[in-house]
């Protein structure tokens, strides 16, 4: 099958503005780990953490931002310790 070049630049312009695939479902589940610890850390708004602190941003047109490991790590150590405490 033959794809025009006029309809493959219609579907990057898409995918440039609406994440499909596995990229959409890595933002996802970034949503859901963000919001999972905030809640049962109970951490304030100005410490929360965000979605790009667990997976880049695909809605941004820049260059990924590398995930934060340290924040999220010691919001685990923290997590083990409320609960070994």
């Amino acid at each position: 099958m033959r794809m025009p070049a006029s309809e493959l630049d219609r579907w990057l312009h898409f995918f440039q503005h609406e994440p499909a695939g596995f990229i959409a479902d890595n933002w996802r589940a970034g949503i859901t780990t963000a919001s999972i610890l905030n809640a049962m850390m109970r951490l304030p708004s100005y410490e929360a953490l965000k979605p790009s602190d667990i997976f880049p941003n695909p809605h941004e047109n820049t260059a990924p931002k590398p995930a934060n490991p340290k924040k999220v790590q010691a919001l685990f150590v923290q997590l083990k310790q409320a609960k070994t405490g």
